[in-house]
């Protein structure tokens, strides 16, 4: 018994060697960000995005039942809690390089969290809405 917990131990060290000499970083937010701090160059304002040319793909990152009351026309709904069943509906509409705009509430971390979801799926030029829903009313007719 005790050969076993010496060979499982062995096995371990490497692993952990390297853990502590070099730290997953994925994760891990710079000093003085919380994880989903977005770059400037991330937030945009419905006056910017309408004077974008070409298609946008729009990301209601609220909940079904929010998206079903009202959202931006041709809005895609996409959020965190159904992020696997939606995200492949969502990658069938938009096109490479199409500019997307992902809003939530205008006091909520979702569309944040979602633009960095979809930066790690591969898609370039997300965006999220200064003032979220508040603000895209603005684009409804």
């Amino acid at each position: 018994m005790k050969g076993i917990l010496v060979i499982c131990l062995a096995a371990l060290l490497p692993a952990l060697a390297q853990w502590r000499l070099q730290p997953p970083t994925a994760y891990r937010t710079r000093a003085g960000q919380t994880p989903f701090d977005s770059a400037a160059s991330e937030l945009v304002s419905v006056d910017t995005v309408r004077g974008w040319k070409g298609s946008v793909a729009w990301v209601d990152a609220r909940t079904r039942v929010e998206f079903e009351v009202g959202h931006v026309p041709g809005a895609i709904l996409l959020n965190e809690d159904t992020w696997e069943s939606l995200l492949p509906q969502f990658l069938a509409q938009w096109q490479p390089g199409q500019r997307v705009v992902v809003y939530c509430s205008a006091s909520c971390e979702s569309s944040r969290r979602v633009a960095l979801r979809l930066r790690r799926a591969g898609v370039e030029e997300v965006h999220v809405l200064e003032g979220g829903w508040d603000a895209a009313r603005a684009l409804s007719p």
